[in-house]
């Protein structure tokens, strides 16, 4: 099926559609996030009176997919998840390597983890494996992951309800904002690996 006739699809029955589009955007990442979010705001949010239903809809939907994740953890269990990201991790861009830093991010920092993780790409989609593997309080990562998210929604779909709203060509412009947001979190990823790297030299020194 079409990926972008589906996302047509489901976004023309509105609110629940937008809730089953962010859902399914964290289990099959077919289109990144910032592109889908941008474009559900230059499409649903007509006026500001739509940004806070369309933004609550989309984080429900999100939220709802990290707790699915977080179910497939908890019921795998610690062994069973590991073989299947060695496994298969690869095909959805989790490879073992970035798993185990997650698990190793959450022994430390439940709470914050969750919640700025919800910010970082690849890692907002995959961070409750781990957190499910590592059984952490579900009330305390839903909460966290529910924040998280709005952090990272609400920005997005507000961009898309402005562009819409600047009276230009919404394709052109929506392509020119979503390269400037790539650029963005590609500086920060980089800065924060070169900043990881620098730390890990250091505890090696001390060690």
């Amino acid at each position: 099926m079409d990926v972008t006739a589906f996302v047509s699809a489901m976004a023309g029955i509105g609110l629940p559609g937008i809730l089953v589009l962010t859902l399914l955007e964290k289990l099959i990442p077919v289109l990144p996030s910032y592109v889908l979010l941008v474009g559900i705001g230059m499409a649903h949010a007509v006026d500001p009176d739509m940004l806070p239903p369309v933004i609550a809809a989309a984080t429900v939907g999100s939220t709802l997919g990290s707790l699915v994740w977080y179910g497939i953890g908890r019921a795998f269990g610690e062994m069973r998840t590991s073989m299947l990201v060695q496994r298969w991790g690869h095909w959805l861009f989790l490879s073992p390597s970035l798993y185990q830093r997650l698990t190793s991010a959450f022994a430390r920092h439940q709470f914050r983890i969750a919640l700025v993780g919800q910010t970082i790409p690849t890692v907002r989609i995959y961070l409750a494996l781990p957190a499910g593997v590592m059984a952490l309080p579900i009330a305390t990562f839903g909460v966290a992951t529910f924040i998280g998210t709005i952090l990272w929604n609400a920005p997005l779909i507000t961009i898309g309800w402005w562009v819409r709203d600047m009276g230009y060509d919404r394709i052109s412009v929506g392509l020119v904002v979503v390269a400037v947001i790539i650029v963005i979190e590609a500086v920060v990823l980089v800065a924060a690996r070169l900043r990881y790297l620098q730390l890990h030299r250091r505890s090696s020194r001390s060690a």
